[in-house]
């Protein structure tokens, strides 16, 4: 028996749309990237926005800057995987400082600050 060119047809785009829909979830589990996110807050919980979070990389030096938002959360997404030290500071408060956080593939961490106050 002998395929048809429209059951060739039909085969072909099948297989063109399951590899078109599996893509994406290759796509993702081939990242190689994190991000680490939390809340900057003060002595009494109030949320500090405008305080800036420098995250560095311990093995590489890389910096990534970020400053609070309005609800004192900061992100930073798109960061290698690797050891990291996260510092927090403002005007007028004592600076935090977290050391030993490690991302893994598939593992984003949440780094909440404390910053006490005074300079």
């Amino acid at each position: 028996m002998r395929a048809t060119p429209f059951f060739v047809k039909g085969v072909v785009s099948a297989a063109v749309l399951i590899a078109l829909t599996l893509c994406p979830a290759m796509l993702e589990a081939q990242t190689t990237a994190a991000s680490i996110q939390g809340t900057v807050s003060d002595d009494t919980g109030a949320v500090l926005p405008g305080a800036t979070v420098n995250i560095k990389a311990v093995e590489t030096g890389l910096t990534r800057t970020v400053v609070t938002d309005h609800e004192g959360r900061y992100f930073a997404p798109q960061l290698p995987l690797g050891e990291y030290e996260v510092h927090g500071e403002l005007a007028g408060f004592r600076a935090a400082v977290r050391r030993g956080i490690v991302l893994t593939l598939n593992r984003d961490a949440i780094v909440d600050l404390t910053l006490g106050v005074g300079g």
